[in-house]
């Protein structure tokens, strides 16, 4: 389901001009920013629960879509971007411009990107684009 929200702020005022969009994911969501998340998100996978897997499994669904990508330069976005590019998706990165050291820059995160803007979220301007 896509649903759209205005506010009165940039990505607000987006939203408004159908021109940015978010999907309601109604389904299964586990971060893994911790070691015990890491710990729970391998022991479903062992156990053959992981929805993950139906995500890896489903490689097809990937190829040739266009996804955009905030954060891409950091280190999650770093392997997202390489994970999609991998399945074959066509990857468009939106982030601050990257740290040094980071894992974009030292793996090479660039050649894996369609496109690539360095700006910060609530730029309305460089958000829109070219």
């Amino acid at each position: 389901m896509i649903r759209r929200y205005g506010n009165g702020s940039p990505c607000g005022r987006l939203a408004d001009e159908n021109q940015l969009e978010a999907y309601l994911h109604d389904g299964y969501w586990q971060c893994m920013d911790t070691l015990r998340d890491r710990q729970l998100l391998e022991s479903q996978w062992q156990k053959g629960k992981s929805a993950l897997e139906s995500v890896v499994a489903g490689m097809d669904f990937w190829s040739g879509r266009r996804v955009f990508l905030t954060g891409h330069t950091g280190f999650k976005g770093a392997w997202i971007s390489a994970l999609l590019h991998r399945l074959g998706a066509e990857v468009h990165g939106y982030s601050l411009a990257p740290q040094s050291p980071s894992l974009y820059e030292s793996s090479g995160g660039a050649k894996w990107m369609a496109r690539s803007t360095y700006a910060d979220l609530r730029d309305c301007d460089a958000l829109k684009g070219p």
